[in-house]
């Protein structure tokens, strides 16, 4: 790969990984604060509180991610007709629409 393609060639990808990453600790996070927020104050302090909240809000952020992980991926091998992240938006948006009439 070095003699090929160069150094460039080992960051291949960076850029829509560190796209995706930030929505999903910015939700992970936010969801996070306003769960431990609501729970009782009886309950704060226990650590089963801690991770039953962090489990779901990583899940929560997990789920509203997931599309920008899938194109990352894909964005990642050879071949995609993408070249940003942007330029993958529209079909992500597209596949949620559907997906989420056939509920």
């Amino acid at each position: 790969m070095l003699r090929e393609e160069g150094l460039a060639s080992f960051y291949g990808g960076l850029g829509p990984s560190l796209v995706a990453i930030a929505p999903y600790i910015a939700v992970n996070f936010c969801v996070f604060d306003l769960m431990k927020k609501s729970v009782p104050e009886k309950y704060k302090n226990r650590p089963e509180t801690s991770l039953a909240t962090a489990l779901l809000s990583a899940t929560f952020a997990t789920l509203m991610c997931y599309p920008l992980d899938t194109v990352r991926r894909q964005m990642q091998m050879k071949g995609t007709p993408y070249n940003t992240v942007f330029d993958a938006i529209p079909v992500v948006d597209y596949a949620f629409q559907r997906a989420t009439q056939r509920q």
